[in-house]
């Protein structure tokens, strides 16, 4: 198997001699190292997405190049606490990319919380350790000793939006059992689109009255109005189009009386600096309808190995009954079709809008471990009870006013701090 050497990167290969306790730890064949800056872990930017690359977590929102913008947008009062797994031989074999933050308890007690850099923020889905495949156990395993051996500095380990499919939650739930650590775990609906070869047969996939809808639509527009898709192609055109997005998310929000995702001057800063690094990188779908002149839908996608993955739309809601935004996505999918990507992944969410474009229903899980007799220890029995009243409400409540309650808190819940 291939492995990544570090080289020169002095920050993961200290001499032993010289470096101050508790900054490493060997565990069996690896070496543990924590990074507390983005400017410390420079030498590691070149090996970050080889290592990525090497692994079975590998996805968009796990790049340097994201994490880093997001750090950026949002590092602020935030810790940063990158943890790396090293072999003998100088290898990287791991990172887990973490931040510790602090969230208020009960009676003026507050939790340190671990969690992957790009959470709290609504930004980021598809988080996880990157971890070379073939040692994830042999990383988890490391992490977790160090863990232990520093429980003075957390008191909550809160892993959210990581893949069902990956083997890291079970492996997490090892180690909590093997340590008598108290867990709680919850699962998000993940929609992701897998798509065939051909245009025709993702259409006939689709229910009628889908499939009809579309092809109705777009009949409709390229009829009675002059239609141009593009895409936006070089930086120069990235301001137009973000302010263009911004307007339009914007706009159709004040029809639903709620504030929009970019009345948070954090995330237009993400999307401002992700978007110029994205499209350095060949990674960037940044699309627009034009209808006589005028934009009327936007969607901003990250295309990245053999997925594209959806982040966010607007369309002018004086467009709303020719279903421009719906035209956008259909005309984006016939064109990731034709050009060989595999999957649109919608990310976290099961909504009714998601599920008529067909997808493949998966789950997203989060984690919370801590000691047991510790603040993490009862913060996690206090949220076994709050998802327990939750569900009791849950069976009492009927359905339809249970999803009422869901969309309006998704509507009006603030920026995570």
């Amino acid at each position: 198997m291939t492995q990544t050497n570090i080289g020169s990167f002095s920050p993961l290969r200290p001499r032993f001699s010289d470096s101050p306790p508790g900054t490493f730890a060997m565990v069996e064949d690896l070496r543990v190292e924590r990074i507390d800056s983005w400017g410390s872990a420079h030498g590691l930017e070149s090996l970050w997405n080889d290592l990525l690359a090497e692994s079975t977590s590998n996805n968009v929102f796990l790049t340097w190049e994201w994490l880093n913008s997001w750090w950026k947008a949002y590092g602020g009062t935030r810790q940063l606490m990158i943890l790396t797994c090293v072999d003998r031989a100088g290898a990287l074999v791991g990172i887990a990319p973490l931040y510790c933050d602090h969230k208020p308890l009960v009676a003026g007690l507050s939790l340190r919380v671990l969690r992957f850099v790009g959470d709290g923020t609504h930004d980021s889905d598809n988080l996880n350790f990157i971890v070379r495949k073939g040692a994830e156990k042999l990383a988890i395993r490391a992490w977790s000793d160090w863990l232990k051996r520093h429980h003075q500095e957390w008191d909550l380990l809160e892993l959210n939006s990581i893949p069902a499919e990956s083997c890291f939650p079970s492996l997490m739930l090892q180690e909590s059992q093997r340590r008598r650590w108290r867990v709680t775990s919850e699962g998000t609906p993940h929609a992701l689109v897998r798509l065939p070869s051909e245009w025709s047969s993702y259409l006939t996939s689709l229910s009628g009255t889908m499939r009809s809808l579309i092809q109705r639509r777009i009949r409709y527009l390229e009829r009675h109005h002059q239609v141009r898709y593009w895409k936006c192609k070089t930086t120069t055109d990235l301001a137009a189009a973000l302010d263009q997005l911004f307007c339009l998310h914007g706009k159709r929000w004040e029809t639903r009386g709620g504030p929009g995702a970019f009345v948070h001057e954090a995330r237009r800063d993400l999307l401002v600096e992700v978007t110029r690094r994205f499209m350095e990188r060949g990674w960037l779908d940044f699309w627009s309808l034009e209808v006589d002149g005028q934009v009327v839908a936007t969607e901003l996608g990250f295309h990245y190995g053999d997925t594209y993955y959806f982040f966010q739309a607007g369309f002018d809601p004086d467009w709303y009954s020719k279903s421009v935004g719906l035209v956008l996505k259909a005309t984006i999918m016939r064109h990731l079709i034709e050009s060989g990507v595999q999957f649109y992944d919608f990310l976290a969410g099961g909504d009714d809008y998601r599920l008529r474009w067909g997808p493949e229903l998966r789950s997203y899980f989060s984690l919370r471990l801590a000691r047991s007799f510790s603040r993490g220890g009862l913060s996690i029995r206090l949220i076994g009870l709050t998802l327990s009243v939750k569900e009791a409400l849950r069976r009492q409540i009927p359905a339809s006013a249970w999803a009422s309650l869901r969309r309006s808190y998704r509507r009006f819940r603030p920026l995570q701090s």
